[in-house]
């Protein structure tokens, strides 16, 4: 009783640690999408209101073509599913899939040390390290 008592604890700190050390609360807020179902668009208004998408967002809209998305959310993506496989195809080989996941960790913090808000299409398995990074997360979906 008195250990789950103790995990509880410690989960309400890492989620709150923000607001109680005086700080502000490092939220991120990532777009979701299945793909031409209008992320961009939503994205190009939520950055004309003031969302940061970091160096993404400063160009302009293309309807075309996936704006907004940071290039290194794609490389992210793909440590993240090397990291998957070597776990899941050779399980004495931990340190490459380790290794894998810290690349994917240095891309993830290099996109989100400039940015508050993300859009891509692999963001739902990328969901967890993100949250490693940072105190909370707002995940926006757009589907048609």
């Amino acid at each position: 009783m008195e250990r789950k008592q103790e995990e509880l604890r410690c989960n309400t700190n890492r989620r709150y640690r923000g607001s109680r050390e005086g700080r502000k609360v490092n939220t991120k807020y990532l777009i979701v999408s299945t793909g031409r179902c209008g992320s961009s668009l939503l994205s190009g208004i939520l950055s004309e209101c003031g969302a940061d998408f970091g160096p993404v967002g400063e160009r302009n809209w293309d309807r075309s073509s996936g704006s907004y998305e940071h290039p290194l959310l794609d490389r992210a993506y793909k440590w993240h599913r090397a990291s998957k496989e070597v776990r899941l195809e050779l399980w004495p080989l931990t340190k490459v899939s380790t290794w894998c996941s810290r690349r994917r960790d240095r891309c993830l913090a290099r996109v989100f040390e400039g940015a508050d808000f993300a859009k891509s299409t692999q963001l739902v398995d990328l969901v967890h390290p993100i949250s490693d990074l940072c105190d909370s997360i707002r995940v926006i979906i757009c589907y048609r």
